[in-house]
């Protein structure tokens, strides 16, 4: 498996401290961003400070961070990290959250993809339940494939069922275009879909962090799948 550096600031308008790891392309659990000061997890580092940003960098491709409870496993806040140098720190910002000595940062990166017409994408799905990653590696040109959960491997419609559908995020990798994104029932049938956009670096975009962000109101019924077009860099 490949592997690469990532790093991340997390603090306030009053304080913040450095994060960082060689993190393993394609898993979350491993990939526990340590001090560069002191060399613990977040919840060790910072237990008590309430944090309103989380600047996550990638060297290249794409990334997903989360903060997660060691104990309970609840991810009480996400996002997408940037590659090194494009950060932005009003982007950056996250809804105010004390921090747990029980909390980990994690991030889950891919790895540029080298195969003409494949392409690395990921997700942020968020229900009334709750956040959760998705994710595929596209193997066509404009071509709508399926993502699932990064964790169980599961469709929208077996993850989510009786849920109700509330945000996506999407980022695909360095170069690459979000074409279209679609949420699909159990017959074909098209639910909902939206165009995507660049993103920057490289695809003269206006956000380094999303090719698409989208406000939704899905019930999510058995079968319901969602499916992105993606054009590789």
């Amino acid at each position: 498996m490949t592997s690469q550096s990532v790093k991340a600031i997390v603090g306030n308008a009053s304080m913040s401290r450095e994060f960082s790891a060689t993190a393993t392309d394609g898993v979350f659990e491993t990939n526990n961003l340590v001090s560069a000061q002191s060399g613990v997890n977040l919840g060790l580092e910072m237990p008590g400070q309430t944090i309103t940003s989380v600047q996550a960098t990638y060297t290249d491709a794409c990334g997903l961070f989360r903060i997660r409870d060691s104990v309970s496993n609840q991810t009480s806040r996400y996002g997408f990290a940037t590659q090194a140098g494009y950060t932005c720190s009003k982007s950056a910002q996250i809804p105010a959250y004390v921090v747990k000595s029980t909390d980990l940062l994690q991030m889950y990166t891919k790895a540029l993809n080298s195969t003409p017409n494949d392409s690395e994408v990921l997700a942020w799905v968020i229900t009334n339940a709750g956040p959760e990653p998705f994710g595929v590696t596209t193997t066509a040109d404009d071509t709508l494939t399926e993502m699932v959960s990064l964790i169980t491997g599961q469709s929208l419609g077996d993850f989510a069922f009786g849920k109700r559908l509330q945000k996506v995020c999407i980022q695909t990798e360095t170069g690459s275009n979000l074409n279209k994104v679609t949420v699909i029932d159990q017959t074909g049938g098209t639910v909902w879909q939206a165009f995507g956009n660049h993103r920057e670096p490289g695809g003269r975009g206006a956000n380094a962090y999303m090719n698409g962000e989208f406000m939704v109101s899905i019930p999510v019924q058995k079968g319901f799948t969602i499916k992105v077009a993606v054009t590789s860099a």
